[in-house]
């Protein structure tokens, strides 16, 4: 049995991703030991390749390539995203690539671009990236042929079957495929099972409850995993489920499902007692402690290379318009306590119309020139940094929102409170997952990615967010 996600920190991995990040990364090894082996000393004499170098090279990498999102599902089938973003990676590994050699051959007698050897260096790098997209498009071919993905049986209403289909439309990179669905409120015609195989994208069948009919069904559409959905636990087959439990084809509750294949909470099927029996919003002392460092250090690590933007911000700012260059506005952080949001000052002063906090909106034609340029490069929000240091807010966490909206939106959904758990962030699972939304109903679809990072936390979570910060930076799809 091949499981279609891997389970680390309690974050799932599509086991495609890992593949491809393992081809990739023992492409980039071997380049990295023919790029120092075409190193050679002031005598004309090969340098023997450092291992543990040549492998330090292919990590940062495959570093870079993951805050580019070079590995996201929703990437990996869009060759003209993927090509784009390639490119671009290419680009920066090439950079970083002789950064690194140049450090590393620093201390040693070295002609870094030997005549001897000159062309070996440019034809090793052009071979590496050729190596590189062939493994790209062999990858899509093989996703193609479903070779990666988990066949899967649903048993459950059509209806939810066909909501949850249509937002994972068209993913080639996801990990599963849907073969059949067992509807209880099927009931068998006189069209044959194959004629609906055949003319359906998941054929709808009659629900079985009996060993043998639930065996039968399972190995026609050759299954390897059964999805329950059922809306009422009495409905649930036992003994045919158990079954299947133990013939090794493994069985799964649909919200556990969606969890583990969306990275998402399903808010419209959310049943609390799924909440408190699964596992998850258990990070302890030690995942608190490492966050708290990893704050710490990465704010100070910003301040240090970005105070000359800050200052060049702050002056800019003061030239545009009256004003100060810092915005302090009322937030809502961990259970529910109120703190200062700092950010720059990107909108004019003016009262907000009614007296009421409105919904911040991508056109605004309150933004300045400046107050444009500094959100689409999320340079407003480097003055967070001091909410970071105070301990008021951490890098990675659900947005925080202001009191005005916590109190409408915690009225119109369901467990919208729980985010307030942790400490709101800088950047969030839901930012690099949703695009830009300012209403009821994309604050609902924030809420489920949000849970999910609250349910799941940890250190290994925190620094994939992070790194696809890059990637929602240079290519945004989130907001403010």
């Amino acid at each position: 049995m091949i499981y279609p996600r891997v389970r680390i920190f309690r974050h799932y991995i599509s086991r495609a991703s890992i593949f491809l990040v393992a081809a990739e990364g023992a492409i980039l090894l071997l380049l990295a030991h023919v790029l120092l082996a075409t190193q050679t000393n002031a005598q004309g004499q090969g340098i023997v390749p450092d291992s543990w170098f040549a492998s330090f090279i292919a990590f940062v990498c495959i570093v870079i390539f993951l805050s580019l999102g070079l590995y996201n599902r929703t990437v990996i089938p869009n060759i003209q995203v993927m090509m784009v973003r390639y490119v671009f990676g290419l680009f920066v590994v090439s950079i970083v690539t002789y950064g690194l050699l140049q450090a590393h051959l620093s201390s040693v007698p070295v002609e870094l671009y030997s005549p001897t050897k000159y062309y070996l260096l440019p034809t090793a790098i052009m071979l590496g990236m050729a190596a590189l997209f062939c493994t790209r498009l062999l990858f899509l071919y093989v996703a193609d042929l479903g070779v990666l993905r988990q066949r899967i049986v649903i048993i459950g209403p059509r209806e939810l079957v066909d909501s949850f289909q249509r937002a994972v439309v068209g993913d080639q990179a996801s990990g599963f495929e849907i073969v059949a669905v067992m509807d209880p409120a099927a009931v068998e015609d006189s069209v044959t099972a194959e004629l609906r195989r055949e003319t359906e994208r998941a054929p709808i069948i009659p629900f079985v409850t009996e060993r043998a009919d639930m065996s039968a069904v399972l190995d026609q559409f050759d299954a390897d995993e059964l999805v329950i959905a059922l809306p009422d636990s009495d409905l649930l087959p036992t003994d045919a489920l158990l079954d299947c439990k133990l013939r090794g084809i493994q069985v799964t509750e649909f919200l556990s499902f969606v969890e583990r294949e969306m990275g998402r909470v399903d808010l419209q099927h959310l049943d609390p007692k799924w909440l408190i029996f699964s596992d998850g919003f258990g990070a302890g002392v030690f995942v608190n402690a490492t966050q708290r460092c990893l704050d710490v250090a990465i704010s100070i690590i910003i301040l240090l290379f970005a105070w000359p933007i800050l200052l060049l911000v702050t002056i800019l700012i003061r030239l545009e318009g009256k004003g100060g260059a810092l915005n302090y506005q009322a937030h809502t952080g961990r259970n529910g306590e109120p703190f200062a949001l700092i950010k720059f000052r990107s909108a004019a002063a003016v009262p907000e119309a009614g007296g009421a906090p409105r919904w911040a909106r991508a056109d605004d034609d309150q933004i300045s020139g400046m107050g444009n340029f500094i959100q689409k490069t999320r340079i407003d929000e480097i003055p967070q940094i001091i909410n970071v240091l105070r301990g008021e807010m951490s890098i990675v966490g659900p947005r925080p929102e202001r009191p005005f909206f916590v109190a409408s939106l915690s009225h119109h959904i369901p467990h919208y409170n729980e985010r307030h758990r942790v400490r709101p962030g800088i950047t969030g699972w839901a930012q690099i997952n949703y695009p830009f939304g300012a209403s009821i109903e994309d604050a609902r679809e924030k809420l489920a990615y949000d849970l999910y990072y609250v349910k799941n936390r940890s250190l290994f979570l925190n620094i994939i967010i992070i790194l696809q910060t890059v990637r929602a930076v240079l290519w945004p799809t989130g907001g403010h």
